[in-house]
């Protein structure tokens, strides 16, 4: 009975080897796939209310917000910001958007998407505001 157990072992060991080892090329990719692996389940994809690392991680991963940040020197940079204007008493900001700045649809992102969620964040604190 042993000898038996001790041949289907290793049959099973064998086979498994073979089948791992017989997988000659990764799996094809396409151009416009993210793969992207987090720890946690995401809580939630509002910006206004996110506290979570894996909820931030995914944030900067698909959006863009007027500046980014250099990954060398961590200085911020225009992303869909074109440049910018300070009044002397630094109470009015004036950004001058890209014209080509789009959302997934296809509309394009104007002062009025700022504005709004400028309020939004004012109107509704989130849980560490």
């Amino acid at each position: 009975m042993r000898f038996v157990l001790t041949v289907i072992f290793s049959l099973s060991v064998f086979t498994s080897l073979f089948a791992a080892l017989s997988c000659d090329r990764p799996p094809a990719r396409t151009p416009d796939e993210l793969r992207f692996i987090n720890r946690g389940d995401i809580i939630t994809l509002d910006l206004n209310q996110m506290s979570y690392v894996q909820d931030f991680r995914i944030a900067m991963a698909t959006r863009e917000g007027l500046y980014t940040y250099d990954p060398q020197t961590f200085k911020p940079v225009p992303a869909l910001a074109l440049s910018d204007e300070v009044t002397p008493d630094q109470k009015t900001w004036t950004f001058k958007l890209r014209p080509d700045a789009r959302w997934s649809n296809g509309d394009p992102v104007t002062a009025a998407d700022f504005v709004f969620s400028w309020r939004l964040i004012l109107e509704s604190p989130a849980e560490y505001a």
